[in-house]
């Protein structure tokens, strides 16, 4: 029942109600699934196959899996995300994190002591 091409929808998980393809079988329990999902072994209870397949070779890559099923005309979420958009996203909070270490308040004043107004006093006399 889920042989290679199959396309099924995952019921259970993260990739639940998502379209799938088998790309492999381990055994009677497990299957390796790829598509609009993460490439993963699932167990078959996870499910739901439909009357369609598609033609894959055994062990197909991510790319092939996709195209098939946007072949057969499913509509495909992006999954994932590439090195690129990780990397921007990393630098995105560094650079936010720099910015809020700039933005700390400035210790308010304290009082002033007798000391200090002499001080002022002083400096006052010599600008005069």
């Amino acid at each position: 029942m889920f042989s290679i091409g199959r396309v099924c929808y995952k019921t259970a998980g993260r990739d639940s109600n998502r379209i799938c393809v088998v790309v492999e079988s381990v055994d009677d329990q497990f299957v390796v699934v790829d598509g609009d999902t993460r490439r993963r072994k699932v167990n078959v209870q996870h499910l739901e196959p439909t009357v369609k397949t598609v033609k894959l070779s055994a062990k197909a890559t991510t790319q092939d899996a996709r195209a098939a099923l946007e072949a057969e005309g499913y509509k495909l979420h992006v999954v994932g995300k590439s090195r690129k958009t990780t990397e921007r996203v990393k630098k995105s909070k560094v650079s936010h994190k720099a910015e809020k270490v700039e933005e700390k308040p400035v210790k308010k004043a304290t009082k002033k002591t007798s000391t200090d107004k002499k001080s002022e006093e002083k400096t006052d006399k010599k600008t005069e």
